[in-house]
């Protein structure tokens, strides 16, 4: 079974730069005692998800959870949201 991840990201693009607010509300001290890893979104990380929302029909925010847990070898996670059921190679884990 893959590594459960429950990925929250807001992405704003200002002048062509891409923030990563989550991360910047998050004190480390308090991510690292609590196990959570904060992984970075790079160029290539939204380039990919421009291909997967067009392929899996995917709104730009869930198309970048995507291919940041693509790049990541991460297959599994947490989420209401059944959009991601779409997409072959993630398996969402939802509320009963």
């Amino acid at each position: 079974m893959g590594s459960f991840v429950q990925i929250r990201l807001t992405l704003r693009a200002i002048s062509g730069i891409i923030r990563l607010s989550a991360a910047r509300k998050l004190e480390h001290t308090h991510v690292v005692k609590i196990g959570i890893q904060v992984l970075s979104v790079t160029e290539q990380h939204v380039l990919r998800a421009a291909d997967l929302s067009r392929q899996h029909g995917l709104l730009s925010g869930d198309a970048l959870i995507v291919a940041v847990m693509q790049a990541h070898n991460l297959t599994s996670f947490a989420s209401n949201d059944t959009d991601f059921d779409r997409v072959p190679s993630v398996t969402r884990y939802g509320p009963l």
